[in-house]
């Protein structure tokens, strides 16, 4: 099929361009998701479990407990000092076979020690020693900080990727040369376990100079690619910038459009 430079694109340089409403929306969309499957569980989950460890804190009473038994046992991380220890409630009851394990810790020095701790008056058998609350607390906020920490730097690395091809789609509309691009191969990838098409072509500068350039398509499920793959052969047009050939795009791109269209 004889090649044919969009009409748009035959408008004098710098041509009148705007971003597109698929910028926006997609942004919306994806704090969406981060926020209802990333940050809402987390927030959740942590709230759960610091309410449980504060109401040891404002309704636990105080004990002290002797630790009868303390031994290591073998977990996932590495070896953790496991304890048992027995009290007597305020109503002189005796309760024994009471477990917890530390880490990072002297194991063999925990035998035959007292410790305090909290019980519930309700529920003797929801008791748990006063250092280990504070660590579980500890321990609680900086998951909870890490893993919101990773969801922030997820999501800026996203922004800014985006970002970052939002400029450079809108410097080649205003600026850049128009020319044939043709489709040499494609393939079908994976990532994030998203599939996507991948084409691969080359394009050729006003000096007859040969460059590479690629383009992705989001492919639904089942899709084999094919008829992405009509309609990317179909008129292929690249947009690059002279001298700086890094900066190529197909045409049409992503985030930008004409005013004109």
């Amino acid at each position: 099929m004889e090649w044919k430079l969009p009409n748009e694109l035959n408008n004098p340089a710098p041509r009148d361009i705007y971003r597109l409403p698929i910028f926006i929306k997609q942004w919306v969309w994806i704090f969406g998701v981060l926020g209802f499957f990333g940050v809402l569980p987390i927030l959740i989950i942590s709230a759960v479990i610091l309410n449980n460890i504060h109401k040891f804190e404002v309704h636990g009473l105080v004990a002290i407990a002797h630790i009868d038994k303390s031994y290591l046992v073998k977990e996932r991380h590495g070896w953790n000092c496991m304890v048992e220890y027995s009290f007597f409630n305020k109503e002189r009851v005796f309760i024994d076979k009471n477990k917890t394990s530390y880490n990072n810790i002297n194991c063999s020095r925990m035998y035959g020690r007292n410790i305090k701790i909290y019980y519930l008056k309700d529920n003797y058998n929801r008791n748990v020693p006063m250092d280990k609350n504070r660590e579980n607390e500890n321990s609680l906020m900086n998951i909870s900080s890490l893993l919101l920490g990773l969801i922030i730097v997820s999501s800026c690395y996203v922004f800014l990727q985006s970002f970052f091809q939002l400029r450079r789609e809108a410097k080649l509309m205003r600026l850049g040369c128009a020319t044939q691009g043709w489709i040499t191969t494609s393939a079908i990838k994976r990532q994030n376990n998203q599939r996507f098409l991948r084409v691969y072509g080359i394009y050729k500068d006003r000096e007859e100079n040969i460059y590479n350039f690629h383009k992705d398509f989001s492919l639904m499920y089942g899709d084999d690619g094919n008829s992405v793959l009509e309609k990317a052969k179909l008129n292929t047009t690249i947009l690059y910038y002279p001298g700086r050939h890094d900066l190529n795009i197909m045409y049409p791109p992503k985030y930008i459009g004409f005013y004109s269209e």
